[in-house]
């Protein structure tokens, strides 16, 4: 959404410097009408706190007095309510550090973003990603990399043509992902008739 409302830009992982100053230029240098919103920017366990990529990322809008204008920091979102925000978003936007965990992890948000039918802009090295990149559900870009971040960004925020067809392509991907689907093969097999022991004769 553009204007008065504030484009819903949530990014849900990856709290990098180098990857929230895209943001920034992307949000306020590309198109000024587009709103940039942090999602879950506080852990709701007060003994984890923030982080310091995530102070650091606070700081920055505050320097160009655009916080609470263009930039929009939000607490951890609940889950009943993470529907509302992702519907309202033009762009998902989920970024992860190059590590172990990224590459085994299977990025929930990321699904999140499919079944809202919402284009996505992903860092590479998981499964999901590949599926957003491999299907055209979005736009990926490596890890630590700001310029290719930033043209992702820019090239779905400028572009609605490309928004919609990426955004198409992902509510189908989400489809693909739902629980009655992925676990049909499994459910099959468990409670699908057995076939009987091969018995073994003693001569």
């Amino acid at each position: 959404m553009r204007g008065g409302s504030p484009t819903r830009l949530p990014s849900t992982t990856g709290w990098t410097r180098g990857a929230c100053s895209t943001r920034w230029r992307v949000s306020w240098g590309i198109t000024p009408e587009f709103r940039l919103v942090f999602a879950g920017s506080r852990h709701p366990n007060p003994q984890v706190g923030e982080t310091r990529a995530a102070r650091d990322t606070r700081t920055q809008p505050d320097r160009l007095v655009l916080a609470g204008h263009r930039v929009f920091f939000l607490d951890w979102v609940p889950y009943d309510e993470r529907a509302s925000y992702l519907l309202e978003a033009d762009v998902v936007v989920s970024t992860h550090l190059d590590h172990l965990e990224a590459a085994f992890s299977y990025r929930t948000r990321i699904l999140d973003a499919l079944w809202a039918t919402r284009p996505v802009v992903a860092t590479s090295g998981d499964a999901l990603s590949d599926a957003v990149a491999t299907r055209d559900a979005g736009i990926v870009a490596p890890p630590h990399s700001v310029d290719a971040l930033a043209y992702a960004l820019a090239e779905l925020v400028e572009d609605p043509v490309r928004r919609a067809t990426c955004g198409a392509a992902a509510g189908r991907l989400g489809c693909e992902r739902r629980w009655s689907l992925v676990v049909r093969t499994t459910w099959c097999s468990s409670v699908g008739p057995r076939l009987p022991r091969p018995t073994a004769s003693i001569h």
